[in-house]
């Protein structure tokens, strides 16, 4: 056995008659070549995917070596939509395949996928691929086609590649080949044929023995084009008939010859029957299914002409029928039109009360303002009766909020309840508890009140954090869930509403206060202060101004209900209800 590690290594030499005769196998990532006389391991070769060559130039590429040795790997196996890319159209006994690691046999009218290896072993075969190219293969040749796309709503994008590994093959051209120059190739180990649209007939062959390529004039008289090369050379056959020769990779091809018509015909016999047999079979294929669907279209539109003459007949009679309902309609528009003159002289009527009834109105909306200026007198009155009664003991009152510009409303609320200014801290990022105590210590920075009053917990989410959080950072005295304030000097009495009752703090200014709904009674703003309230200032503040990072740290992933509680059960007697706290609640022993 001879040993040779892939590592590292981007090719592999390997004698031409083991590399091109030998029988390719996998063991784990190892590669195996077995010949009669010999076997050759190649170590973590689908580890590397190294290229195999042969002393003389002949090449293996990874994909055809993974095809040969059924190497099972998604890198090389395009089965992620495993869609056929052609049909067994001619065959005389089955076929074998190579699949995803998996031998299996093929008749005719089964389909192929890309990276299939095709072993035709004692049978002829013709395959029709989805662009319409036909091709052909006689007994012992192998073929694997490695590369094929091509979608009939894109006629200008396409292409194909088939590796003939051995025995004689033609093919007749489809659609790809007019996409471009070598937009399909057919590779043999020695050469690889760039067609240009055309019929082709050849035998590959391993290194050292002849490859021959023939250029075939098509059916209809004409003849294509076709380049042969390899990384020696490259010639161009153009003519019917025309030949080349190819022996190793390293040799460039031979000259072009024309051989006669009868050699070439009789050499390539079966393929090139079994081709243009294949492409009959598709085209009267396609000419069957062509008229089946002019069949159906006419079908078609016989029953939709039949159902446009229904329809006729059944607007004809709708025709009639609206007919006499006009008719109909036209006698109805009569009496409605001498109901509608009845109605106009009602209206009259109804015009003059109406008249009257305004004048009436007028002199009642001239009372209700009397009134309403009245009520506006005596609210003046009350107000300054109450700023003397009980007079202000704050030199000014700011209302601040964060959030969008939609939120100066709220200002311009608490402006109108009494405030003397409004800042707006603008933004539209949804604010977090820290986010909010570090623009509001800004505030506070530049403002430097006495007393800052929050809510306890809708400022900030109902966290119930933002209170305590500004404490910390300003270093003020703090008092929560206060339900009553009083002010005594330069101190602060709090009372604030705890589990055992109520507790009061005596705390220091300047303080912040984050109040219970006790202490925030509702009020409703009047009138006149509602118009004060639109002459007194109101800044907006950009956040970014302010020089803190607001960004969210929380993301809400999911909001559930809390499960629904089970309805209680009403008992007999006490005991009953002893025993149920005792055995099922379990809460008494």
């Amino acid at each position: 056995m001879n040993t040779l590690n892939a590592s590292g290594k981007t090719s592999i030499t390997i004698d031409g008659s083991v590399l091109l005769n030998g029988d390719y196998s996998v063991s784990n990532k190892d590669l195996i070549i077995s010949t009669d006389s010999d076997t050759t391991l190649v170590k973590d070769y689908f580890v590397n995917l190294p290229t195999l060559v042969s002393p003389q130039g002949a090449t293996l590429t990874p994909n055809l070596v993974s095809s040969l040795s059924a190497y099972q790997s998604n890198e090389f196996v395009a089965f992620e939509d495993p869609k056929a890319i052609g049909e067994i159209t001619v065959t005389d006994g089955p076929i074998s395949i190579t699949r995803v690691g998996q031998k299996i046999e093929l008749n005719q009218g089964e389909f192929i996928y890309l990276n299939d290896l095709v072993d035709v072993g004692t049978n002829t075969v013709g395959i029709t691929f989805k662009d319409n190219t036909a091709l052909s293969l006689e007994p012992g040749a192998k073929m694997v086609v490695d590369e094929f796309y091509y979608d009939p709503e894109q006629p200008t994008t396409g292409g194909m590649n088939a590796d003939v590994i051995g025995g004689s093959f033609s093919f007749v051209s489809g659609e790809i080949a007019k996409v471009g120059n070598d937009a399909m190739t057919v590779s043999t180990p020695v050469l690889t044929i760039g067609v240009r649209g055309t019929e082709v007939a050849g035998r590959a062959n391993q290194e050292g023995e002849d490859n021959e390529i023939v250029l075939l004039p098509n059916q209809d008289g004409t003849v294509g084009e076709i380049s042969i090369k390899n990384d020696s050379g490259e010639v161009i056959l153009t003519e019917a008939y025309q030949a080349t020769t190819i022996t190793s990779s390293i040799m460039p091809p031979t000259v072009p010859v024309i051989l006669p018509k009868e050699i070439v015909l009789k050499k390539y016999a079966k393929t090139i029957s079994t081709t243009r047999k294949t492409e009959k079979v598709k085209q009267v294929e396609r000419e069957t299914e062509e008229a089946t669907k002019e069949k159906e279209q006419a079908e078609e539109e016989k029953e939709q002409l039949e159902e446009e003459a229904e329809e006729l007949e059944e607007e004809a009679e709708e025709l009639e029928e609206e007919k006499e309902e006009l008719e109909e309609e036209a006698e109805e528009l009569e009496e409605e039109a001498e109901a509608l003159e009845e109605e106009a002289e009602a209206l009259e009527e109804e015009k003059e009360e109406l008249a009257e009834a305004k004048e009436e109105l007028a002199e009642e909306k001239e009372e209700i303002e009397e009134k309403a200026e009245e009520l506006k007198e005596e609210i003046a009155e009350l107000e300054e009766q109450l700023a003397e009664a009980d007079p202000d003991k704050a030199e000014e009152i700011i209302a601040v909020t964060i959030g969008a510009s939609s939120s100066q409303e709220q200002l311009r609320t608490a402006l109108a309840l009494g405030a003397d200014r409004a800042i707006l801290v603008e933004t539209e990022v949804e604010a977090e508890p820290l986010g909010i105590s570090k623009l509001l210590k800004s505030i506070v920075d530049k403002e430097s009140p006495d007393l800052i009053i929050l809510g306890k917990q809708a400022i900030d989410g109902d966290n119930n954090q933002t209170g305590q959080m500004l404490g910390a950072l300003t270093g003020f005295s703090q008092a929560t869930f206060a339900s009553e304030v009083n002010l005594e000097g330069d101190s602060l009495s709090v009372t604030r509403e705890i589990d055992g009752g109520l507790q009061t703090l005596d705390i220091n200014l300047p303080a912040i206060v984050t109040t219970d709904l006790r202490l925030n009674e509702p009020r409703y703003a009047s009138l006149p202060n509602i118009m004060k309230a639109k002459s007194k200032p109101l800044d907006v503040i950009p956040a970014a101004d302010l020089g803190v990072d607001i960004s969210p740290r929380l993301e809400t992933i999911k909001v559930t209900l809390p499960a629904e509680r089970e309805a209680g059960v009403i008992v007999e007697t006490v005991d009953e209800l002893i025993d149920k706290l005792k055995n099922e609640a379990k809460v008494i022993s």
